[in-house]
């Protein structure tokens, strides 16, 4: 999916159901954008929807790879607060400094140039709960972020189709 709004990144439901039960699931959501308010609808078998906050931008994290570990001056220059030593005589000094923190970083570009560090979304659970109509259930589930001037708009790249085929042997028709 591309970046920019909230990308669904993986849904947690049960396995076994019968008609009637309670049944919880789970959409795991990441905000990849600058919006910060989403609506997360439900279509289908089962219908609903949820508005809620999830601030974006993001954080770097992770251990920045020390100086001392890199032994090529590529390697060497292109991480931030490391310097290559170069040659006095015939020994190598390599690279020395300190690497600068992952927490040092402020956008996703610097973040991912620094070795050892990775950009990590904010992320959010948002949880459904139906009675379970029939053993067939079939779920769309679109994404929506909000935009001041015209409202709601629908993330196109962010639809998931799902399916739920619970079914349980005691629950079949016996047949001898």
């Amino acid at each position: 999916m591309a970046e920019g709004f909230l990308e669904i990144i993986g849904v947690t439901a049960p396995s076994l159901a019968h008609v009637g039960d309670l049944v919880n699931f789970t959409i795991h959501t990441k905000n990849t954008g600058a919006s910060d308010n989403f609506k997360i609808e439900l279509s289908g078998s089962l219908t609903g929807s949820q508005e809620f906050s999830l601030e974006g931008g993001g954080k770097c994290v992770g251990t920045a790879i020390s100086c001392s570990s890199l032994p090529r001056e590529e390697f060497c220059l292109a991480q931030c607060g490391c310097s290559w030593g170069g040659m006095i005589g015939i020994v190598t000094e390599g690279c020395s400094g300190t690497a600068c923190p992952c927490s040092s970083f402020n956008t996703k570009e610097a973040c991912e140039s620094q070795g050892g560090c990775s950009w990590q979304y904010p992320t959010k659970d948002v949880n459904f709960s139906f009675t379970m109509p029939n053993y067939n259930i079939s779920i769309t589930i679109k994404t929506y972020h909000y935009e001041e001037a015209v409202g709601w708009v629908w993330d196109t790249s962010s639809v998931w189709e799902l399916l739920f085929p619970f079914m349980n042997i005691k629950d079949r028709p016996f047949k001898q």
